[in-house]
């Protein structure tokens, strides 16, 4: 590439972005081809692959400001949108007047150049930058990036969504078991939907003596510990063949076991496997059904 044989600083910047995680980064190089300095940055926010390639850019030219030299400062970046939105003049977002104004600072002191480049055609300092922004989704000095009007208003209407499946869960299923476990969308634990075993504990839909009693599959929903049980709260509290499953989830940090903490449980994923384990139990014990 005959430009980046120009005499000064090629700089060439990169970024990355998926739903999971998104990165920037830039390398600068002499015009004899030998680096200079790589810097990669994980992004905390972003809302698209735009605004990680403006971080990218911007990085670059506050290394530039800080870099003491009058040499040309030649920058490479393969988002066309980028540049198009710094040149017009009805963009006028905080992060385009940002680095226009560090554009300016340094442009008072050396020669600044931007440049468009095809993503993808071999350009070495390019590949370079957009591998960088990449490893940089997972390790990189931290940096914000402002989430774009879009993503703000996907967030909103998914929120709205989540409030109205929320009140209706209220409305609806205050009575349920599973209401006493998931009260409210907020309580929704990250591994939702759960292990089957969890899903008998917090539905109370199971191989348990109240439930199946209840599809005239049992003639009684006497437990195996000879108390008659109707409902999860009997394994929970009360039952002397799961006494030693209360025991290890009471000693565990942070869980609690009484009916209005029942949340806290599905939070600590050692408690989880405590309640599978007591469900295994309590069906290796249960009578045969009628």
């Amino acid at each position: 590439m005959r430009l980046a044989r120009r005499p000064g600083l090629h700089v060439y910047t990169d970024g990355a972005f998926s739903s999971l995680s998104a990165g920037a980064a830039f390398v600068v190089y002499t015009h004899t081809g030998r680096p200079v300095e790589a810097k990669r940055f994980k992004l905390s926010s972003a809302g698209s692959a735009f605004a990680a390639e403006l971080v990218a850019l911007r990085e670059a030219l506050i290394y530039l400001l800080g870099y003491h030299t009058v040499q040309p400062a030649h920058l490479y970046t393969d988002r066309l949108s980028l540049l198009m939105a710094l040149a017009s003049l009805r963009t006028c977002s905080n992060e385009i007047e940002d680095i226009r104004s560090i554009y300016a600072t340094l442009s008072n002191r050396l020669q600044v150049f931007l440049y468009h480049i095809k993503g993808y055609a071999g350009v070495p300092g390019n590949e370079v930058a957009d591998h960088l922004a990449v490893r940089a989704c997972t390790v990189g000095e931290p940096r914000a990036a402002l989430l774009s009007a879009r993503v703000v208003r996907s967030a909103l209407t998914e929120r709205r969504a989540l409030e109205k499946v929320g009140r209706r869960l209220g409305h609806q299923h205050r009575g349920t078991e599973l209401f006493r476990w998931i009260p409210d969308v907020s309580s929704l634990p990250p591994n939702f939907p759960p292990h089957k075993k969890i899903t008998f504990v917090i539905t109370g839909h199971g191989r348990f003596p109240f439930y199946l009693h209840g599809l005239s599959l049992l003639q009684s929903p006497t437990c195996f510990c000879d108390a008659v049980s109707t409902s999860i709260d009997h394994y929970m509290l009360s039952c002397a063949g799961t006494l030693s499953f209360r025991d290890r989830l009471v000693a565990l940090p942070g869980a609690a076991i009484s009916p209005g903490l029942y949340p806290s449980l599905l939070r600590n994923p050692r408690a989880l496997e405590v309640l599978k384990e007591m469900v295994r139990h309590i069906n290796l014990n249960m009578p045969q059904t009628d």
